[in-house]
């Protein structure tokens, strides 16, 4: 079963670079609405995001969290906070393989109006940092202790059943 979805996931993110590669063909400099970055992994909030987002949103931070975020671990097991993908919940803890899901963009992505970040004017900061037109660059992932993501409203479970 893995092997399948594997094998979709990799046709799915050939289709979609295969779209944006005229971007990198033409060493772009801004963003060129390909919507790749946020197939892929909706990026990371540091500390501070969320306060920016709720009040663009004109929410309250734990309104922010339990409608358009999640809770999931980095490579090396830190937690990080990331806007959950278009048919998740937000709210709660995902597995890294969760946040990977291409099936639905990150929630911030207009897909129908013009391919871009609904909320770029206040975009998490590993958004604003990193760019799929250019050259990978090594970026540090935002980390979060588990009591700063308590204050949002997280439950604390990395359980899905809870």
């Amino acid at each position: 079963m893995f092997g399948r979805r594997f094998t979709y996931f990799q046709d799915r993110l050939e289709k979609l670079e295969r779209k944006a590669s005229t971007a990198f063909k033409q060493e772009k400099k801004r963003c060129c609405r390909s919507g790749l970055c946020c197939w892929r992994r909706a990026c990371s909030l540091a500390p501070g995001d969320e306060v920016k987002l709720a009040e663009f949103l004109d929410l309250t931070v734990r309104e922010l969290f339990h409608e358009y975020l999640v809770v999931d671990t980095d490579s090396d097991e830190h937690l990080t906070v990331r806007p959950r993908r278009v048919e998740q919940m937000g709210g709660c803890y995902l597995t890294e393989d969760q946040t990977y899901d291409i099936d639905t963009p990150c929630i911030f992505l207009d897909t129908e109006k013009n391919n871009a970040c609904k909320v770029h004017k206040v975009k998490p900061t590993e958004g604003r940092l990193i760019g799929c037109w250019m050259v990978e660059k090594d970026i540090p992932i935002p980390s979060w202790t588990r009591k700063q993501i308590i204050a949002l409203g997280w439950n604390g479970s990395e359980n899905d059943e809870e």
